[in-house]
């Protein structure tokens, strides 16, 4: 997948490549008027929804991220996108929200406690599926442990409910208060690599040849292997 802006060029595969042309939403809302106006491309395949403790994801939804994740499955597959879940593990850190972070407890546990995985891989009573669900696994990735651990929890929780879900994780070259290397992004893949089918990476400007690196790295292993 080759994720697009949602308020510029939409379709950002490049030439030659076999991507799906995707969009991410912060916001339901922002969704739900661009299905009502047509303004989404339709080369766009997958939508993503990803609600975060900021401003760009509206307070109601915030405050109860289940529901807008389960009215986000149902109008992005009524409409035939493969559909994404991905919300934020700082979700729960909303002032006023339905389960939020108890004094002392860590945002990860928090959210598991909360069962958002669960909620966002949930199927409705009738059957409609997220295809996807995103954990935001990056914040983790300089404690290999600690990345496997929470990859592990949440991809329990969404496949309790939903068996067929594709399970991706996150990496990043600058997790939270962190800049990678691409040894880091590599050991953490190895400690993770059997539990997920593939991440959202996230590559920020300036970083690129991180990035490079490890997936120079990655290359390296599948030829090593056949592949």
């Amino acid at each position: 997948m080759a994720t697009g802006n949602e308020f510029g060029d939409q379709t950002q595969v490049p030439s030659g490549y076999g991507a799906l042309a995707t969009l991410k939403y912060e916001s339901f809302a922002k969704f739900k008027s661009d299905v009502s106006a047509g303004r989404i491309d339709p080369t766009v395949k997958v939508v993503v929804y990803d609600p975060e403790n900021w401003a760009d994801t509206p307070e109601q939804e915030r405050k109860d991220p289940g529901r807008y994740l389960a009215m986000f499955r149902d109008l992005a597959k009524s409409r035939g996108y493969v559909y994404g879940a991905a919300p934020s593990r700082d979700i729960v850190t909303v002032s006023g929200g339905l389960c939020t972070r108890r004094s002392g407890e860590r945002i990860s546990d928090a959210f598991l406690r909360c069962r958002i995985a669960e909620k966002a891989a949930a199927c409705s009573s009738t059957g409609v599926c997220p295809d996807i669900y995103q954990a935001q696994s990056q914040v983790h990735e300089s404690d290999p442990a600690m990345f496997r651990w929470f990859l592990e929890q949440t991809r329990a929780q969404a496949r309790a409910v939903n068996g067929n879900v594709t399970f991706h994780g996150g990496i990043s070259t600058s997790p939270y208060r962190t800049v990678a290397t691409a040894e880091m992004l590599y050991t953490a893949h190895q400690a993770a690599k059997a539990l997920v089918q593939g991440y959202y990476f996230t590559v920020n400007g300036g970083e690129e040849d991180v990035a490079r690196a490890f997936l120079a790295r990655l290359r390296q292993d599948d030829l090593a292997a056949g592949l």
